[in-house]
């Protein structure tokens, strides 16, 4: 396969147990560029034999932080964004390749097939493990606006541009290896937790008791039911409890982000 005129950015933190896969599935890219957040593990060394470049950042709670810094970094305009803990399939890798000659100057972003694995077992049903699931990995930096909060996603002018979709079709893929356990699912989102109130205030979100114990609801019933995680059984229904458990703290968080900015005011 020729390389595509792509940089795939990769941000890592103690991560090398998952980087060099990853790694070696964007190598059909002609730039790799890895960013390490000051890993203390083999991370750097195993970038050192798949990235082009390879630079370091100070720690951000976000990596989206870290994906706007890179646009003045990398050398082009289309990029690859991909987590250390996912890979993309050789037959999604073959798609791509075939549809990036012809994508029209329409075209902001490019969404994929995304398949999510809990414990090394894929998921067929949560929030996470729907069917349906998509990501846009690969943007064009003059056609989309790369948001610096976390969980949103890249803006772009829908009057001019619009989003190409590669739909699922057998295992053109992008595989995401998410958790391991419950343990490291906890302190990952709590992570996250502290940019929520910030993000979804700057939406337009305003904390009200009442929104916060429908959406715990609300969103428990959207992934066993909706999504169906009863088809995994008992990790199913954890994984659907922990994200109504999730969405009920995001709600604390723009309570708290709504107290410092009265405490400012």
């Amino acid at each position: 396969m020729n390389k595509l005129p792509v940089s795939a950015v990769v941000v890592c933190f103690n991560e090398g147990h998952l980087l060099e896969v990853c790694l070696q599935s964007v190598q059909f890219c002609e730039e790799v560029f890895v960013v390490d957040l000051g890993s203390s593990d083999n991370s750097a060394a195993i970038a050192s034999r798949y990235a082009t470049t390879f630079t370091t950042h100070e720690r951000v709670p976000v990596v989206e932080k870290i994906r706007r810094w890179s646009l003045g970094k990398v050398k082009h305009d289309w990029l690859l964004f991909i987590d250390p803990d996912e890979k993309i399939d050789p037959l999604l890798a073959e798609e791509l390749a075939r549809l990036f000659p012809a994508i029209r100057e329409t075209v902001a972003a490019v969404s994929v097939p995304w398949q999510f694995y809990y414990a090394g077992k894929r998921l067929k049903g949560t929030f996470w493990g729907n069917e349906d699931a998509q990501k846009t990995i690969l943007v064009h930096r003059d056609r989309v606006v790369i948001p610096e909060e976390v969980h949103k996603g890249y803006v772009f002018d829908e009057a001019r541009f619009e989003i190409a979709t590669i739909r699922r079709k057998g295992e053109n893929l992008l595989h995401h290896y998410w958790m391991s356990n419950y343990t490291q699912l906890l302190k990952k989102h709590r992570r996250y937790l502290s940019a929520e109130g910030e993000a979804k205030y700057k939406l337009g979100w305003r904390y009200k008791t009442g929104k916060q114990y429908k959406h715990f609801l609300t969103a428990f019933y959207d992934s066993f039911v909706i999504y169906k995680g009863w088809q995994d059984g008992l990790t199913g229904f954890g994984l659907s409890m922990f994200y109504a458990w999730y969405n009920f703290q995001i709600w604390n968080s723009v309570k708290q982000h709504e107290i410092k900015l009265n405490v400012k005011l």
